[in-house]
């Protein structure tokens, strides 16, 4: 250990990676910070710096003062979603209009434009006969000294 002013930290590298280790492991950070004589803020600092933040580790271990809460995440995909089979368009569209209006009954604006979106592509592909659209024309880009 050092004196900890500027530039002489108050631990060496080595025991700044045990600390860290042992805090990605399970240890609270409070506790490791009253053993080593440092901050817990110097303690989340080397952590951030160092590559050794919890969720930056996939075998992080947390601790919890109590269980967090567990709410099931329902993303716009599958708020917005329908049985989509590409063999069969017209049933697409007639599952897409009535996710929509169920969307719509529950007041889900943004979701409703979302598939209202989705049925026109749709639509737009059973009109050229169910193929995909076709890729976007490249533009040449003007050349230095030409105008547009």
């Amino acid at each position: 250990m050092t004196t900890g002013r500027p530039g002489q930290p108050k631990l060496d590298d080595p025991t700044w990676i045990a600390l860290l280790e042992r805090y990605v492991r399970g240890e609270t950070a409070a506790g490791l910070a009253r053993e080593y004589g440092v901050s817990v803020e110097a303690v989340a600092w080397q952590a951030r710096n160092r590559g050794y933040r919890k969720r930056d580790r996939p075998d992080a271990v947390y601790r919890w003062r109590s269980a967090p809460p567990v709410t099931p995440l329902v993303d716009a995909a599958e708020r917005c979603g329908f049985d989509h089979d590409p063999g069969d368009l017209d049933g697409s569209i007639a599952r897409a209009e009535a996710q929509a209006r169920r969307a719509a009954a529950e007041g889900r604006r943004l979701d409703v434009v979302r598939i209202g979106r989705a049925v026109e592509r749709l639509r737009a592909r059973r009109e050229r006969g169910g193929q995909p659209p076709p890729p976007p024309t490249a533009v040449p880009l003007p050349h230095e000294g030409e105008e547009n």
